[in-house]
């Protein structure tokens, strides 16, 4: 019955926490978050170079920085601003990713440890199971082996007493 339950736990309990636990999809969509927000921030920042350069020249007396993917025109000061705010979102995407690789590092080796556990519990019951089909066996054989010495000795009585009756 141990086993029984163990078997379970293998096939139906831990694959469900793995699952919970393992977040490789998570990881890779906050990575391609992060690569965004430097895109982002790297555009900015380029642009809002380019504006100042423009303006410190003289061909320009004053510049705005589109922002398309907010829709918005913003000033040289609020660009840079901007795209500090996003280069600290895409650290702490980037420390995200390492936490949560650091989590999915104590899930595996907690499912290694359950696993290996599993086995040796398997192991022990191999040798338990084969121990019994060997007595088993050797039972039988003994049982075979007694019924056919009764058996002999029983038809040998039979016989002794027929020829004691002739």
């Amino acid at each position: 019955m141990k086993w029984l339950i163990i078997l379970l736990v293998f096939l139906f309990i831990l694959p469900a926490q793995v699952e919970k636990s393992f977040s490789f999809t998570t990881a890779t969509q906050l990575l391609e978050q992060a690569k965004d927000l430097k895109d982002k921030s790297g555009r900015l920042k380029r642009a809002a170079s380019r504006c100042r350069e423009r303006v410190l020249r003289g061909e320009l007396k004053s510049c705005q920085v589109e922002v398309t993917w907010r829709n918005a025109t913003v000033s040289i000061e609020e660009a840079e601003r901007l795209a500090v705010e996003l280069d600290q979102q895409a650290r702490n995407k980037c420390k995200q990713i390492g936490e949560q690789l650091e989590r999915d590092k104590e899930a595996v080796r907690r499912y290694q440890k359950t696993i290996e556990m599993g086995q040796e519990e398997l192991r022990k019951w191999t040798e338990r199971n084969d121990e019994a089909q060997r007595n088993a066996l050797m039972r039988a054989f003994s049982f075979l082996i007694e019924g056919t010495l009764a058996f002999a000795m029983e038809s040998d009585a039979v016989i002794n007493g027929l020829k004691g009756a002739i």
